[in-house]
Order: structure tokens, then C-alpha cells, then sequence
């Protein structure tokens, strides 16, 4: 799925509660964010171990 979005003033990526159900994404999912080379998309993806600390998510593991 691709979508396109804007950054609001904090950066942050705005995710309605429909769209976060189509992806199947929770408020509280650790999410990574991956950079694609020579474009200005980004790929959100769970991270694989959801059962991370808040220190261990703040170190970005």
C-alpha cells in the first residue's frame, strides 16, 4: 500500500483511526522508519519485538 502524507509542524506523520486499522497499526506499536534512497518516501513497519521497554525504544533498538 502507498499513501501520501504530510508532516505536520512536529514532524509527525497524522494516521486516522481508519487508516491505522487498514495497516493494522495500535497506538502503542513500536514502529520503525525506514528512509528510501534517492527519494523522499519512507516505509513504516512493526517492529518485530513489541515488547520493548520505553528505555530500549528511546535507544532506537
Amino acid at each position: 500500500m502507498k499513501y501520501q502524507v504530510e508532516l505536520n509542524s512536529n514532524n509527525e506523520i497524522a494516521l486516522s483511526d481508519d487508516r491505522c486499522r487498514e495497516l493494522n497499526f495500535a497506538v502503542s506499536d513500536i514502529l520503525l522508519c525506514e528512509k528510501l534512497d534517492d527519494t523522499a518516501a519512507i516505509v513504516l513497519s512493526k517492529h518485530v519485538d513489541q515488547t520493548l521497554s520505553d528505555a530500549e525504544n528511546q535507544t532506537g533498538i
